[in-house]
C-alpha cells in the first residue's frame, strides 16, 4: 500500500507488513522486474512530485532516479525485456531500461494528448505498450514507446487503469 510516500511489503503473503517511509509525497504505482542473471529484483515506484524511486533489495531501501521529472507521475510498468515506462500529468511517456538500472529516464511526447494526462501504462513484453488517460484517451506503441498511435476506447470518461494479458482491459 502506498500513501504519503510509504511503501509496505509482506514476505508472508500479506499476514504481516513492514512499512518504509520514502518521501513526504504520495507514491502512485509500483512495478517489479527480476533480473535473474544478477539475482536482483528491481522495484520502481513513481510519486506525485515526479521522482521515481528504485529498490534493488526487495524494498528495504529506495533511491531516487538520476532524472527528475517536474510533474506528477501516476503509472509505471516494466516489460519482460527490461524496458520500463512511466506516465503522468503532462501526457508524456518516460522510458528507462534495465541497462541503466532504471535510474535514467527519457521523455517521449505522445502526440495529440488533450487533456495532457496519462494515468496508467501497461506492457507485457516491453515492445508493445498501452497507455490510458483523461477523456477516454488511449494510445498504443509497438516500438518500445518511440512512436504512439491513438486508439478508440469507446468512452469519453477518464480512464484510470489499463492492464493486459491476451486482452487489454480499461477502467
Amino acid at each position: 500500500s502506498f500513501t504519503d510516500g510509504v511503501s509496505a511489503k509482506s514476505s508472508n503473503r500479506g499476514l504481516t507488513w513492514t512499512s518504509n517511509i520514502l518521501y513526504d509525497s504520495p507514491l502512485s504505482d509500483l512495478a517489479s522486474y527480476e533480473d535473474s542473471g544478477n539475482s536482483i529484483i528491481y522495484t520502481v515506484a513513481p510519486c506525485s512530485t515526479g521522482a521515481i524511486y528504485i529498490s534493488t533489495d526487495q524494498g528495504d531501501t529506495w533511491n531516487p532516479s538520476t532524472d527528475v521529472i517536474s510533474h506528477n507521475l501516476f503509472g509505471v510498468t516494466i516489460g519482460s525485456n527490461g524496458n520500463a515506462f512511466a506516465v503522468g500529468q503532462l501526457g508524456n511517456v518516460y522510458i528507462s531500461s534495465l541497462s541503466s538500472g532504471f535510474l535514467s529516464w527519457t521523455s517521449v511526447t505522445v502526440t495529440a494528448v488533450s487533456p495532457p494526462q496519462l494515468n496508467s501504462v501497461s506492457s507485457i513484453d516491453g515492445s508493445t505498450v498501452f497507455t490510458a488517460g483523461g477523456l477516454g484517451k488511449m494510445y498504443k506503441s509497438v516500438d518500445s514507446g518511440v512512436t504512439w498511435t491513438a486508439l478508440s476506447s469507446g468512452t469519453s470518461t477518464n480512464l484510470y487503469s489499463i492492464s493486459q494479458s491476451s486482452n487489454v482491459y480499461l477502467m
